[in-house]
């Protein structure tokens, strides 16, 4: 049974048209809109991180904590980005391989930047990193998984 989204009546699978009011229950296309204002703030903010990580001396944590950072905008941008347009199981997917892909670079950038500074840091970071950065590439992912299932579940009354 689909409900109609105009009077609330409940009408066959197959019907296009609302038995009550008449109103067409197929969408037909679903466009995507961009928050423009959003996506300027994060490739801002990502270039100040970027800007900062490389050009400031630092301790451990800040480093740390701007790969967390980047890898779950990254990850999360990605995954949402996606999730409108591919199944449940590749959202995550998107999330997973963003998170190992993002996970070398910013492994070896931390390990040049930190080897200047404390030499032990380096064989430590490596391990550290690839641990929290795919773990957050697997967040981003969930999250992108969670926003899907959510949008799923206020679909389903309507047939697509």
């Amino acid at each position: 049974m689909v409900k109609c989204p105009e009077c609330g009546s409940k009408n066959d699978n197959g019907n296009v048209y609302c038995s009550e009011c008449g109103n067409n229950l197929k969408i037909l296309s679903k466009t995507s809109n961009f928050n423009k204002k959003a996506i300027l703030l994060g490739i801002i903010i990502l270039y100040f991180l970027l800007t900062i990580s490389g050009n400031l001396k630092f301790n451990n944590l800040p480093m740390i904590l701007i790969s967390i950072i980047l890898s779950y905008f990254i990850s999360g941008f990605i995954t949402g980005y996606t999730a409108d347009r591919l199944y449940t199981r590749s959202s995550i997917l998107n999330g997973l391989v963003v998170g190992i892909i993002i996970t070398i670079p910013m492994s070896i950038l931390v390990s040049e930047l930190a080897s200047d500074y404390d030499p032990e840091f380096t064989y430590y970071s490596f391990i550290f990193l690839l641990l929290m950065i795919f773990l957050c590439g697997l967040g981003g992912g969930l999250g992108g998984y969670i926003k899907l299932k959510k949008n799923l579940g206020k679909s389903k009354e309507v047939m697509i």
